[in-house]
């Protein structure tokens, strides 16, 4: 069998192909150098219609063009279960409000109640990762009939930024590849990856890792304070069984899977357990940096950020792909079941692990990690992640 071995540094993201002989011994893939937070993440277009017209509207920049845009952008975001128009983009396309109905969506600092849109019909494109990414005028894919969007009134700022999201509700019948190609060379910083969107695809045969994940729900459709029709929803991919180590130390968990998210998190009990926090939720060892965190309800909390010596993701073939110095930060996540329960989230697996990344604060000298993955495929029927290692 072949090893393949590259410089340890953080602009070349090295890879280490170890095969160790033996049989009850697993293969391992090793990656080194990922970054505190990726420099972007995974975008599509989304059009709308209603009675069979498409929605159109004023253009998000009018100094850069007048004609009315008939879709808008928005993140491709597994840790989402629905839909999410900013306040500014359902306005600008004359989305509708339904009168009285109120969601309560769980985010990264607790539940915001978020409007419900009427029925539209939702299709959706790839993007391509250009910074200027031309919106397309055909091609779409239907995806729901009479879909239910959630409106956010907490984001934006000041009608000049749009937070739109696409979530699970979407991704569970596609099959999505995301090409980081766009990312690397002079004008990769100002570049995301390219999303290719199907209903009929599947992870290829040659693909270096497939992982498999498993949906839970973190809904909570019961919510007290609720008022249908609710927006529609769907379960979330799972990593199960990765393990964290530090200074001899472990501690294993189950991550949301969530390209939403541009850093890892993990919890403060696996921080205790990996000997960073104490007992009573208090950093014992100094944070190494610090991010600033916003989602879906516009507040901002800065997370105090280490370096875990090791993740260890198992694989279907029993290839065990483990990223080595990897970042990330300690926060809390927790959501309330319908069952009554609250969960706090062992971790989520951001894309700063899986995309080309930087280390705060970004300025035009910093150094960006290459990425350790050509491409990324999601398959939401099979519930996979397949991954291809960058050579």
């Amino acid at each position: 069998m072949k090893s393949r071995t590259f410089p340890g540094t953080l602009i070349t993201a090295a890879l280490l192909l170890a095969i160790t002989l033996g049989a009850a011994r697993d293969k391992q893939v090793v990656i080194e150098g990922t970054g505190q937070i990726a420099i972007s993440q995974p975008t599509v277009h989304v059009q709308l219609k209603r009675d069979g017209k498409v929605l159109t509207g004023d253009p998000l920049i009018p100094l850069l063009s007048d004609e009315r845009e008939t879709s808008l952008l928005a993140y491709l975001d597994t840790g989402s279960s629905a839909t999410v128009l900013s306040a500014g983009a359902a306005q600008r396309f004359g989305v509708k409000v339904h009168d009285g109905a109120l969601y309560h969506e769980v985010g990264l600092h607790g539940e915001t109640a978020m409007r419900i849109s009427e029925p539209y019909d939702l299709s959706l494109i790839g993007a391509s990762g250009g910074l200027l990414d031309d919106a397309p005028t055909d091609g779409f894919l239907t995806i729901q009939r009479n879909c239910r969007m959630q409106i956010n009134t907490a984001a934006g700022l000041g009608g000049l930024i749009e937070m739109n999201i696409v979530g699970m509700h979407a991704i569970r019948g596609l099959f999505v590849e995301i090409d980081t190609s766009p990312m690397h060379g002079a004008d990769g910083i100002l570049s995301g990856p390219a999303v290719t969107l199907s209903t009929d695809g599947r992870i290829p045969r040659d693909a270096d890792l497939v992982i498999e994940l498993v949906y839970r729900d973190f809904n909570r459709r019961t919510h007290p304070e609720n008022k249908p029709p609710l927006p529609d929803l769907a379960e979330n991919p799972v990593i199960v069984g990765i393990v964290a180590a530090r200074d001899g130390r472990e501690s294993t968990g189950d991550w949301l899977l969530d390209t939403g998210a541009a850093t890892s998190i993990i919890s403060t009990q696996q921080a205790q357990r990996l000997g960073l926090y104490d007992t009573d939720g208090s950093p014992r060892v100094e944070p190494i940096f610090t991010l600033p965190l916003s989602g879906v309800s516009g507040q901002t909390a800065i997370a105090p950020g280490y370096v875990i010596d090791e993740l260890r993701i198992p694989t279907r073939d029993r290839t065990i792909l483990i990223f080595r110095n990897a970042h990330v930060v300690v926060l809390d996540i927790a959501a309330t079941l319908d069952d009554g329960s609250t969960v706090i989230l062992d971790g989520i697996f951001g894309v700063n692990l899986l995309l080309p990344s930087v280390s705060m604060p970004i300025s035009l000298t910093s150094e960006i990690g290459a990425g350790p993955f050509d491409h990324i495929y999601i398959d939401g029927k099979r519930c996979l992640l397949g991954l291809d290692v960058r050579d």
